[in-house]
């Protein structure tokens, strides 16, 4: 019988996904894939540097050793924004449950930038790709696609609650979420009906921001075959410490440019004030409490 997970974290990108993975990784009554974004569900990709596994047999071999937990999950943080994801989910596992991660839109769309441009993926200045909604259709642009575009929240959620129903889906908030990693891991604990302790590794901070080392660390963070590769036989957590302490090193964050971030915010405030009214909450970005 073939075995799927029952539970998903969709997304968003950059809003605490792989933190919450290794967190729930470390659960024994909790079985997480060990790709942790295996992007079975996607029915697009847009930046060709990501790897996805295509074929039924090998997704489900991820789940091959699973014993007897009860919670069986994997986290492709594409899947909140592809237009197909829900229902192919659905079709496959139609009572899964559905967590989701959302992040102030601004600051997520510059750490998927910086993320990027780091490992050469783009060229292009932020200023330039926000420039470029305004010159043309979003579409045509994938930097404008994969950084802002992916921040309006509002339809991507909805369809999920559509697809699967609000009493299956559970959305978490990334600022409140570092700030209380304890309590959020008990609810989304309580949300997939495990009784556990809070894993030992509480606290500790995955994906960091870094820089390239040098010139032979940055040429192989940019090299595609490379990546694609250590995407499927390197397992995820190691991966984070090749790349930490071996390929990056810490450097202090750039910020956003004013003009910048004044743009991005005329540019998803109706989409966070439609969030909230779905949400039925007071979400806690606080440019948005600015707002008109």
């Amino acid at each position: 019988m073939d075995r799927w997970p029952n539970f998903f974290i969709v997304g968003t990108q950059k809003a605490g996904t792989t933190t919450l993975y290794e967190y729930l990784n470390e659960i024994s009554d909790v079985y997480m894939s060990p790709t942790k974004e295996p992007r079975y569900f996607n029915s697009e990709i847009l930046f060709s540097h990501i790897s996805q596994i295509k074929e039924k047999s090998e997704y489900l071999n991820l789940f091959r050793n699973v014993k007897d937990q009860k919670a069986i999950g994997e986290a492709s943080p594409g899947y909140l924004r592809d237009p197909m994801s829900a229902k192919l989910i659905h079709d496959a596992v139609p009572k899964a449950k559905i967590i989701i991660l959302l992040r102030d839109p601004i600051e997520r769309a510059f750490s998927a930038y910086l993320m990027h441009k780091s490992k050469g993926v783009t060229k292009k200045s932020f200023h330039e790709i926000i420039s470029e909604g305004n010159k043309r259709k979003p579409g045509n642009s994938v930097e404008f696609r994969g950084y802002l575009l992916n921040g309006l929240y509002y339809k991507q959620v909805k369809k999920y609650y559509d697809v699967f129903g609000p009493n299956r889906v559970k959305v978490w908030i990334f600022e409140e979420f570092v700030k209380n990693l304890e309590l959020t891991v008990r609810e989304v604990l309580d949300f997939l009906e495990i009784d556990s302790n809070i894993p030992k590794n509480i606290g500790k901070a995955y994906n960091e921001y870094g820089v390239p080392r040098g010139k032979i660390s940055e040429k192989i963070l940019r090299n595609k075959t490379v990546v694609r590769m250590a995407n499927k036989l390197v397992p995820q957590s190691f991966g984070f410490k090749i790349r930490k302490n071996i390929l990056l090193k810490a450097e202090k964050k750039p910020t956003i440019l004013e003009d910048d971030r004044k743009a991005l915010e005329s540019f998803f405030r109706e989409d966070v004030k439609k969030l909230e009214k779905l949400l039925q909450r007071k979400l806690p970005w606080r440019w948005e409490d600015n707002g008109d």
